[in-house]
């Protein structure tokens, strides 16, 4: 990762922060209230017809998709409909609906399919149901290239300020609202909406922090657990409580529809706690022996990184092509590789956009999909070779991250606490990399025999996890900001250059 280096601009780092983003103050101010669009109602209003009748819900198995079945699953039972609901296996089916969803709704005589975080564009399936005289309606916020003629859409697109960007959860708990306010449900569409990494402005920014403050309130027990009972913060909703909700699709062999039963039952199920908390470690221990492999793989070096390997769980992909990303500064596929399929994730950093250089490849992948920072794919072994020529001969400009440069005295609990307030951060509002001088280096040493400790001016301190990742010959350190359980700040360091 090459890094461009800008000084920080402002009284203090959070000032600075809002400067690089452009953003006002004002924009993080809540409303009074949030009045129900009339999308939302005219939507509400047609599923009011199917009181008395049977409706099956189609989900996704990341957190987004699971919060979302969960409140419209809550919904429909309020409004005493005869609702199922089935998210597909990651591994067995793959993502969204499908012609199978559609001859079992067929066959069990439902009178509606709803799909939830999915749907918008499986055009050749809702032809299908249309043949088979099955009404569908979609709630969903993924790209499109039109609205589908179906009984109901409820597109994130379809809203006004301050609605704009909303996940999945954050529509189905607008659609509750319609019946009633419900603290839980909010929580799960707030948990969802930090989750789903969407915007954190306006309606997004109140069901975030709301979530916090009801969890912390008691409100949300299913939640509290996963955060062991410990005070609730950003840091513990987005590393503690969202993984674990992500990780029961990530490993083969669960069933991620068991999450929705967990989160809906009104008495708690401390045996299934048990076993997201242990299934969580799973994913990290594979997650850890995956990134290994993958940093000790010779790389062609295309201009965007290629890893396929059987040890390389589909599941899981996503998060090691993030880790490759970090490591080697490029976009990067990692796909496991299933003999006859190769199949798995791709993640870009800033400035590239990763769907439209694989787009033109499109025709010869078997599943294509994403946005310009993030894809999952899938290719016949046959097509690898023609695939991994097609990356040789990409042709890309050289891409920078930039980095906002402090002094070691903006290593501070003030300035942490000036950040925090701004928070929730996301894709608009987000601390960049941190650059400190190495002229600011006093010292460093091994800890542990295996870390690097360093010492800045003023005594302040750094520590980085991962050395072989820095260079022997720097200019500046890159990293962040921690607080250690003394309330002291220090630099944790990712990269140098």
């Amino acid at each position: 990762m090459k890094y461009q280096i800008i000084t920080a601009n402002g009284s203090n780092l959070a000032a600075a922060l809002l400067n690089w983003h452009q953003v006002d103050l004002k924009e993080l101010e809540l409303e009074i209230s949030y009045p129900i669009p009339e999308v939302v109602n005219s939507f509400y209003q047609k599923l009011l017809n199917y009181q008395g009748k049977r409706v099956l819900i189609i989900g996704d198995y990341d957190c987004d998709g699971i919060c979302a079945t969960t409140i419209l699953r809550s919904l429909l039972l309020k409004l005493n409909i005869d609702v199922k609901y089935y998210i597909p296996s990651r591994y067995e089916e793959g993502y969204g609906l499908s012609k199978k969803h559609v001859d079992a709704a067929l066959k069990k005589n439902i009178d509606l399919l709803i799909c939830i975080d999915n749907g918008i564009s499986a055009t050749e399936v809702i032809e299908y149901a249309e043949i088979n005289n099955l009404k569908m309606m979609i709630i969903d916020h993924h790209e499109y290239t039109e609205i589908p003629e179906v009984e109901a859409v409820l597109h994130a697109d379809m809203l006004p300020k301050p609605y704009l960007d909303l996940c999945s959860a954050g529509l189905a708990y607008l659609l509750y609202r319609c019946y009633a306010e419900d603290e839980q449900l909010l929580a799960y569409a707030g948990s969802a909406t930090l989750a789903d990494m969407v915007s954190v402005f306006g309606y997004n920014r109140y069901l975030i922090k709301e979530a916090i403050k009801l969890i912390n309130e008691g409100k949300a027990r299913q939640l509290s657990l996963l955060n062991d009972n410990e005070i609730c913060d950003i840091k513990g909703l987005g590393f503690s409580v969202i993984p674990k909700i992500n990780a029961v699709s990530r490993i083969e062999g669960n069933n991620v529809n068991h999450v929705v039963r967990y989160l809906s039952e009104e008495s708690l199920n401390y045996e299934y706690l048990a076993f997201l908390n242990n299934n969580n470690q799973v994913r990290k221990e594979k997650t850890k022996e995956s990134v290994n492999e993958a940093i000790n793989t010779q790389v062609t070096d295309y201009k965007v990184a290629y890893y396929a390997s059987p040890n390389y769980s589909k599941g899981i992909c996503g998060i090691i092509a993030a880790r490759m990303l970090q490591q080697t500064g490029k976009p990067c596929l990692v796909l496991e590789d299933e003999g006859e399929l190769l199949e798995g994730s791709g993640r870009s950093p800033n400035g590239i956009d990763l769907y439209q250089l694989l787009l033109p490849f499109k025709d010869k992948l078997l599943r294509f999909g994403g946005h310009a920072q993030a894809v999952g794919l899938s290719l016949s072994k046959d097509n690898e070779a023609l695939f991994k020529e097609y990356l040789k001969n990409l042709e890309l400009s050289e891409s920078f991250q930039t980095a906002m440069l402090i002094d070691s005295s903006d290593l501070s609990l003030e300035n942490l606490e000036a950040i925090r307030l701004l928070e929730p951060l996301g894709l608009q509002l987000k601390v960049p990399p941190l650059a400190i001088s190495a002229q600011e280096v006093i010292s460093r040493s091994l800890l542990k025999g295996k870390y690097l400790r360093f010492e800045f001016n003023g005594g302040k301190k750094g520590i980085c996890f991962e050395p072989q990742l820095l260079k022997d010959d720097y200019e500046y350190l890159i990293g962040e900001l921690i607080e250690d359980k003394y309330s002291k700040v220090s630099f944790l360091i990712h990269a140098s250059q």
